[in-house]
């Protein structure tokens, strides 16, 4: 952050600040800059042809596995001297501008042969068949009936997988729980191999006798979103949805953007007990439909990209989407690091 902080020290209101969520390099013209979640870069406006900023980004190290690193090409244009995204998403602070950059990747061409996964012995169509999960392309279930032909049903995209066995009542379920990357899928065929329910998240499982899905929400303190499912009328419908950490510890933010950012996310999200480890002085009396009132709606929230004086955070609040933001600014102001005041600046 030392680049930020020397640069708007002397052009405040003239300022790009590339973000990226992962490390790659940004290639202006043959000059390349590493920026990191923890590095940003800083470039001043008037170090760029009013005409517009054309760049690419590569990646850097830790390709994911399957993948390859290819160069992108992007361009932030300037209208009525302010910078604004085409190809990538902008944030416009009013200070500064945001740009938020990743690197590209694309799948790898590769052709492997067959390979079976799992196997299993199912109820089907009054009899019985073998179920063989295997790779071709994605993931495909090879059904071999007692009686009948054999044939195969496409599944999708996935690495990996299991078969097991589902009773529930009088009905008796074939599972297929599924993995790609940082995902899972879990499909449940009745006894004409027709779905009954197919649903996916970072976990998709059978826990204590249902299925149920947890999602990860992207919080600070690291909340999921669990979902389960109940069986009715011979297909399954949401029962209820919870949020919460589910038996792990929650992490605790540290720093006053983390903590101003984990503030408004969970009450964005409607969470019990969100005040507890956050907010104290005057707040400490303040309800959560106080807070959430004068916060107004919001989709998501970003934290603002530069350098700020000890004791404030700057938290930018966005309802919609799109290429070109433009956040509500909201100032948090701490007291031996809790949150003791929230203002718009």
């Amino acid at each position: 952050m030392n680049q930020i902080r020397e640069e708007a020290a002397v052009k405040q209101m003239q300022l790009i600040v590339f973000t990226s969520k992962s490390p790659c390099y940004i290639d202006f013209g043959g000059a390349f800059y590493l920026i990191s979640p923890e590095e940003p870069l800083a470039v001043p406006y008037n170090k760029i042809d009013p005409s517009g900023l054309v760049f690419t980004v590569w990646g850097s190290g830790n390709v994911p596995e399957g993948k390859l690193a290819v160069p992108a090409l992007h361009r932030i244009a300037f209208e009525e001297g302010r910078a604004a995204g085409d190809t990538i998403r902008t944030v416009d602070w009013g200070d500064i501008t945001e740009a938020e950059v990743e690197p590209l990747f694309i799948p790898l061409e590769q052709r492997e042969e067959p390979r079976l996964i799992d196997s299993l012995e199912i109820p089907y169509s009054g009899g019985g068949a073998k179920a063989e999960l295997y790779t071709d392309n994605g993931l495909r279930l090879l059904i071999t009936p007692r009686e009948g032909e054999q044939f195969s049903i496409a599944l999708g995209e996935g690495s990996g997988g299991r078969l097991f066995r589902y009773d529930i009542g009088p009905e008796r379920l074939t599972a297929v729980r599924m993995k790609s990357e940082n995902r899972e899928r879990l499909i449940l065929l009745n006894g004409m191999l027709e779905k009954v329910l197919d649903v996916s998240g970072t976990q998709a499982l059978i826990e204590d006798g249902a299925p149920a899905v947890y999602e990860e929400l992207g919080t600070i303190r690291g909340h999921r979103r669990k979902t389960n499912y109940e069986l009715s009328g011979g297909a399954f419908k949401k029962k209820r949805e919870l949020t919460g950490f589910f038996g792990r510890e929650p992490n605790e933010p540290a720093g006053a953007s983390a903590k101003a950012l984990a503030l408004v996310q969970e009450l964005r999200l409607g969470i019990e007990g969100w005040n507890a480890p956050l907010i104290g002085g005057p707040l400490e009396d303040a309800s959560r439909e106080e807070l959430q009132g004068f916060l107004g709606e919001y989709d998501s929230e970003l934290a603002y990209p530069a350098e700020e004086p000890e004791g404030r955070a700057t938290v930018g609040l966005v309802k919609g989407g799109g290429v070109r933001l433009y956040p509500k600014k909201i100032l948090f102001e701490f007291v031996n690091g809790v949150i003791t005041d929230i203002k718009e600046p």
